[in-house]
Order: structure tokens, then sequence, then C-alpha cells
């Protein structure tokens, strides 16, 4: 058989194994319930379903294919050819030994990928669960406190702020024995004071020009 035929053999059994391939990379992704790459790539708009995966697997089942369907091709034709055997093995072994090589290289990038996405959903889950147990936290700012933010806004800790009011109240002629620093609360531009049977005493309100109006209840 001359090189051009050969050649010819070897690249149609390259392709014949790629079809073989991507044929039954098909069936599993319909038994695993994937979408199509092609259905992805044209219909999917706003990215809920992530592209990459599928088309490295495609480019894995393409490439496992055509090696393996070359390399056999290769070997057929130290068998039944008159080219240099010695030559002719090793390209078939090397196209053997591609096929590792392709799976490591691709499995490298689908390793980081992936944990890349599970430390994506740790983070947002640990960042939910810090908003459950730790209600002070502005979800605005996720690690700045209620605190921190009464402080930026107003200049003061919501301790002084609250020992002013108790001023105030206290010159108003307002008990406030029964004022709970515990049960009020601070808002980005309010104080809400509330006594120990949870009834809301007065209300401070902080306007755009700096001064404080007071609703007392």
């Amino acid at each position: 058989m001359d090189p051009g035929s050969g050649f010819v053999m070897i690249a149609i059994l390259g392709f014949i194994g790629a079809i073989v391939s991507c044929t039954a990379r098909l069936n599993q992704t319909h038994e695993r319930g994937w979408k199509s790459t092609l259905r992805i790539l044209y219909s999917d708009y706003v990215f809920d379903h992530i592209a990459t995966i599928t088309l490295l697997s495609l480019v894995y089942a393409i490439g496992v294919g055509a090696l393996s369907g070359a390399s056999l091709g290769t070997f057929l034709l130290m068998i039944i050819g008159k080219s240099n055997k010695v030559e002719l093995f090793w390209v078939g072994m090397t196209l053997l030994l591609a096929i590792p090589l392709l799976r490591i290289s691709l499995e490298g990038y689908t390793v980081i990928y992936r944990t890349a996405q599970d430390a994506s959903r740790f983070w947002v889950a640990s960042y939910n669960d810090l908003i459950k147990r730790d209600p002070t936290l502005d979800k605005s700012s996720p690690w700045e406190t209620q605190e921190e933010r009464v402080v930026k806004n107003f200049g003061y800790s919501k301790k002084e702020i609250f020992e002013g009011i108790i001023m105030e109240l206290k010159e108003l002629g307002i008990d406030t024995r029964k004022i709970s620093y515990k049960d009020s609360s601070f808002t980005r531009n309010q104080a809400i004071v509330m006594n120990n049977l949870g009834h809301q005493v007065a209300v401070f309100t902080l306007q755009s020009d700096g001064e404080w109006t007071r609703e007392i209840n």
C-alpha cells in the first residue's frame, strides 16, 4: 500500500472513531439529562447553563475517538503495508499515549473549574448562614455590622445615641426607667426607643440637614 493510501486509511479510521465516540457521549449525556451543547450555545442567553463542561466533554470524545481510530489505522498499516514498521509502531504508540494525556489535561481543568464552583456555593451558603446567625449584619454590606453602620451614619455609637436620647426624654419629663436599650433599634437614619414591655416610646429621625426630629408616643 502506497503512503498516500495509508494516510487516507488512517484519516478515515480516525474520523470513524470520532463518530463512534461522539455517539457514545451523546447516549451518556441523554442518560444524565444534560442539555445538548448546541442548545446551550444557541438558546441560553442568560447563562442558566454553563457550556464549559459540555464543550470539554465534546472535545474529549472527538479526541479519544480520532486518536483511537488513527492509532488502529497506523497498526493496520504496519501489518499490511510496506512502510517502515518500526516508525509506524512508534507513531501508533504515540497516538495511544496522547489519549491519557488529553484526559489528564482536560480533567485537570475540569477539577479546577468544579472546585471554583463548589467554593462559590460554599461562600454563598456561609454568607447566608452568617446572616441568619447574626442579625446585626447589614445585607447591603455583608461584612459591616450594624454598629459600624450607625457610627458611620450618625458619628456616634448606638450606646452614645441612646444615652443622649434618655437625657432628652428626661428633660421632657418622661419616665425613662422602663426604657430598654436592648429592645431599642437603630436603622440608617432612625433610633426607635422601646420599653421593656415591647412598646414604642419614641422615634428619633436624622434628617438630611443633620438635624434630629422626634416623635413621642
